[in-house]
């Protein structure tokens, strides 16, 4: 690469990069508080949902009553997501709701999968973008740090 190349990328570098870091996780807070909440009002309104492949997996518990559980949970983890002092709550709620996405890639592997697991169904499309989301929450909650206390 030419020096004048490299120079205008560092330039840019050091213009976006911190700007990046500024914004980055909040707006990721906050965009995943939208998806939590909006797919969560989904599931308690009724709406039909690739969730309720997760409500079939948790076979213990009526799916009637686990899809509006589950989307009220997910609308809790939508607003707990919205201020940094509930982040630790947030990434516990998550943690509970982790193993049903994985239980129904277990359970319900036809269902997720055309018969090879690199074609997802679009019930699997679903499940993995749960994965990313959980992923992109634990990104956000390595922020936490404890204040630092003044005596």
């Amino acid at each position: 690469m030419k020096k004048h190349t490299k120079r205008i990328l560092k330039k840019t570098d050091n213009f976006l990069i911190p700007i990046m870091k500024r914004l980055g996780h909040r707006t990721e807070r906050y965009l995943l508080s939208i998806v939590f909440i909006w797919f969560g009002s989904l599931k308690v309104f009724g709406q039909l949902s690739a969730t309720s492949i997760i409500a079939k997996s948790v076979y213990w518990v009526d799916p009637a009553i686990m899809v509006p559980a589950l989307g009220v949970w997910e609308i809790f983890i939508g607003i707990f997501l919205i201020f940094k002092s509930t982040l630790r709550f947030v990434i516990l709620l998550l943690f509970i709701r982790l193993p049903g996405t994985i239980l129904a890639f277990f359970y319900h592997y036809q269902e997720c999968f055309h018969d090879v697991i690199w074609l997802p169904t679009i019930q699997g499309q679903y499940l993995i973008k749960d994965l990313t989301l959980f992923g992109a929450a634990l990104i956000i909650g390595s922020t936490i740090q404890f204040e630092k206390q003044n005596n």
